[in-house]
């Protein structure tokens, strides 16, 4: 099998931000980008031996544009 995913998460705002302290931006520690990803993945699924052993392999890759993180 195969695939390509894409997907967002939008942006906003984030009551954490009063946690990480002073910053020259204050503004900066409130507001987050959208996060954005995309990537594929292929993999094969058998079944071998009248049914008595499986074998999946899958390999993946997604990338992310600005991951969301959230601390505490």
């Amino acid at each position: 099998y195969g695939a390509y995913k894409t997907g967002y998460k939008s942006g906003g705002f984030s009551i954490s931000g009063i946690l990480s302290g002073f910053s020259t931006d204050p503004l900066a520690d409130f507001l987050f980008n959208p996060e954005t990803s995309r990537g594929f993945e292929i993999g094969a699924k058998t079944q071998l031996a009248d049914d008595q052993l499986r074998f999946n392999l899958t390999y993946f890759r997604y990338n992310y544009l600005d991951l969301q993180v959230d601390f505490f």
